[in-house]
């Protein structure tokens, strides 16, 4: 898995909870650092326009919450995202 980190140039993280998004970006830009010479930013949904992976962490399933409620949940997030 490290050698697919070398050959990614950038890695864009996006999160409603922006607070939340700069740590995580300076955590992993901190990490990432002592193994290659990917960059980690904070961005937006534009920032990915071209790129060539995307990766959606959806919601947490909640105490009592089905599978399927939690799929409905997740599918409008995408849903939007991909507008």
């Amino acid at each position: 898995m490290l050698n697919c980190i070398k050959n990614i140039d950038k890695i864009i993280l996006i999160d409603i909870q922006s607070q939340a998004s700069e740590g995580e970006t300076l955590d992993v830009n901190y990490g990432i650092s002592a193994i290659s010479e990917t960059e980690v930013h904070l961005g937006t949904y534009e920032d990915c326009r071209d790129s060539d992976i995307i990766i959606i962490a959806g919601k947490d399933r909640k105490p009592r919450q089905t599978r399927n409620d939690l799929l409905y949940s997740n599918q409008k997030i995408i849903s939007e995202i991909m507008k």
